[in-house]
């Protein structure tokens, strides 16, 4: 018998929404969800997007319901409140701390794989810009590179391989993926960990917490690791599968956000 589900994990884009799809979200996922916010259980939505571009995605796409919380990035965690979005505890600055000085530490490193990307791909190197006089947008700061977005899969996966014979000069870095896009990061985080962190803050066991994702990005929430209960829609790709099969999940038949009622149907019986 499963433990109760209290804290419901969902990739968004590809998961949540299918994009293309006149109605891109399931009104009866909204309901789902609804009823049970209405039983105590909480939602948090675990994306690669930033806060502001899961903002506009929830305006874009009329979303019914809003998330309790909004873990973005792959690693920031925020709560909606009545004055909007803001952080939990002092995750985000320790994580913001953690990844500037990786960065910073990672300069050279950085530096070889933008050549690299450069002279050997299409592929476009993604620059956060910060307020610093002393860095005026139009610089290329090597500490400053936050990814990057390949024209395909084929030249992404010659762009992993490349990288991928580098890590160990910065055994703390790691990196994202989610198809043509790349996104660098401390290895500590990740969606598993940081929904694990969010687990732990409103004391919500793993065997209570439920995560459902379709892509590269996603797996870390979905090994067993830091859910009990974990799933995946129909149209996921084929290592998600293999991946939810593996911790003993379920892969629903059907795709996007009706997958994600098939899957909480299952783990949660009694749903009306």
């Amino acid at each position: 018998m499963h433990a109760p589900v209290l804290l419901i994990s969902t990739d968004f884009d590809g998961t949540l929404v299918e994009h293309g799809n006149p109605a891109p979200f399931s009104s009866a996922l909204g309901e789902v969800l609804l009823h049970l916010r209405g039983r105590g259980v909480r939602w948090a939505i675990n994306t690669g997007r930033t806060l502001p571009w899961l903002v506009d995605g929830l305006n874009s796409f009329a979303l019914p319901v809003q998330p309790d919380f909004a873990i973005t990035a792959e690693r920031e965690i925020h709560a909606l409140t009545e004055a909007g979005w803001a952080d939990v505890g002092d995750w985000n600055a320790v994580c913001a701390q953690r990844h500037e000085a990786l960065f910073a530490s990672a300069a050279p490193f950085l530096a070889e794989i933008i050549g690299f990307v450069e002279r050997e791909t299409k592929a476009e190197v993604r620059f956060t810009r910060h307020a610093d006089p002393r860095n005026p947008t139009g610089t290329r700061d090597p500490r400053e590179a936050s990814g990057l977005v390949a024209t395909d899969d084929r030249e992404m996966d010659r762009i992993v391989a490349f990288v991928d014979t580098l890590r160990s000069q910065v055994p703390d870095f790691s990196y994202q993926r989610n198809s043509i896009y790349l996104s660098f990061c401390h290895r500590d985080y990740d969606k598993g960990t940081t929904l694990a962190e969010l687990g732990r803050h409103l004391g919500v066991p793993r065997e209570s917490i439920f995560a459902v994702g379709d892509h590269q990005n996603d797996l870390p929430m979905l090994t067993g690791t830091h859910a009990g209960h974990v799933a995946c829609p129909g149209n996921s790709i084929a290592s998600v599968k293999a991946t939810v099969r593996a911790a003993g999940g379920y892969v629903a038949e059907a795709g996007y956000s009706a997958g994600v009622i098939e899957a909480l149907r299952y783990y949660c019986r009694d749903l009306p």
